[in-house]
């Protein structure tokens, strides 16, 4: 597991709670199988080389130094975890989904000519769901009039594209990832076969990785 990017060199000074962790991977399989459903049914995400989303690819979510950070953010007693989720941010913004979304610049033509309609699509979609499900770092879960209005936040180009995408997402029946509660008994809400068992697939390694290189109890 040396050369794993996952395994840290360092352990950090702070280290998240097996609980923690738990919780974490729930909430990020939930989203990989809410964006994946809602590529399915739209039909978009053939130029994402990362996929399943959010857990393949430099600065997935199951990487170490990802996971330990964003792993950290609902402790509140005392510990300066701000930075850590910072770190844990700043690395997941490598992956390719985020960098097409936080890049594109309508008047920059040499970005405009490498970030395509079905990147921004991609990009909304994710950007969708996040705020359609329970987060507390952005208020909670939300509902399509609450996105349609939280999406003038963003520069007018990601505003439109998520308007835009809220629109086709509401008239599709909704996934019901509220049916995910274990990392061991992972329910198909309504995605291909082939992803989710390449979600099984990856769950499973995570759990391995945590339970024999980092000594957490998973589950």
């Amino acid at each position: 597991m040396e050369n794993d990017p996952r395994t840290p060199r360092e352990q950090p000074k702070l280290m998240p709670y097996a609980q923690e962790i738990n919780e974490w991977l729930i909430a990020t399989v939930k989203h990989v199988y809410h964006v994946e459903y809602f590529l399915n049914e739209i039909g978009v995400g053939r130029d994402d080389p990362e996929r399943p989303h959010d857990i393949v690819g430099v600065g997935n979510k199951f990487e170490w130094q990802v996971l330990h950070g964003f792993a950290l953010q609902h402790r509140n007693h005392g510990s300066n975890v701000k930075p850590f989720v910072e770190e844990s941010l700043r690395l997941h913004r490598q992956q390719y989904h985020h960098r097409k979304w936080n890049n594109y610049n309508p008047f920059d033509l040499t970005c405009r000519g490498t970030v395509s309609t079905d990147d921004m699509i991609v990009g909304a979609i994710d950007a969708v769901c996040s705020l359609l499900e329970d987060r507390e770092y952005q208020g909670g879960r939300h509902d399509y009039d609450d996105v349609r209005i939280l999406a003038g936040r963003n520069p007018d180009i990601r505003a439109y594209w998520m308007r835009t995408v809220a629109d086709e997402m509401q008239r599709i029946v909704q996934p019901r990832i509220h049916l995910i509660t274990s990392l061991h008994s992972i329910p198909n809400i309504g995605v291909d076969r082939h992803v989710h068992d390449a979600i099984l697939a990856r769950t499973d390694d995570e759990i391995r990785f945590l339970e024999n290189e980092c000594g957490y109890k998973i589950g």
